[in-house]
């Protein structure tokens, strides 16, 4: 499906990294649901700051979700425990589910989420 975005939408221009993904997984809003297009990319297993600083691994595609306007800023299903989760089971599709674990045990991060079993748990401290 090609999809030409309208220079005079009222909902934006998508940002230079959501461009990039959306020549890789498409134009629509990858919140189950929605079929808006996509304009921004979302920090969506994992917010990009984490403490006082920014964790560069936090940038990798992995973690980015392609969202409109409307999930992310408007009504906030982008931030959803249940979109965190199905966007876990659609990276793994995307990116082998040992990669994506592998990706979330290297994280240097000190609490990580576990999405492994469709579930999260918060208190799991790394050393």
């Amino acid at each position: 499906m090609n999809v030409v975005y309208n220079i005079n939408m009222s909902f934006g221009q998508p940002t230079p990294t959501a461009r990039r993904l959306i020549k890789e997984r498409g134009a629509i809003c990858e919140v189950k649901g929605c079929s808006n297009l996509a304009v921004e990319a979302h920090h969506c297993l994992y917010h990009r700051r984490r403490g006082k600083h920014p964790v560069p691994e936090l940038d990798m595609d992995e973690n980015l979700q392609l969202v409109c306007l409307q999930c992310h800023r408007v009504t906030g299903r982008a931030n959803g425990f249940e979109n965190r989760v199905d966007f876990w089971k659609r990276q793994c599709e995307r990116f082998g589910r040992e990669h994506m674990i592998e990706w979330n045990q290297g994280l240097p991060i000190k609490v990580k989420e576990h999405y492994e079993d469709g579930e999260e748990v918060k208190n799991d401290f790394a050393d």
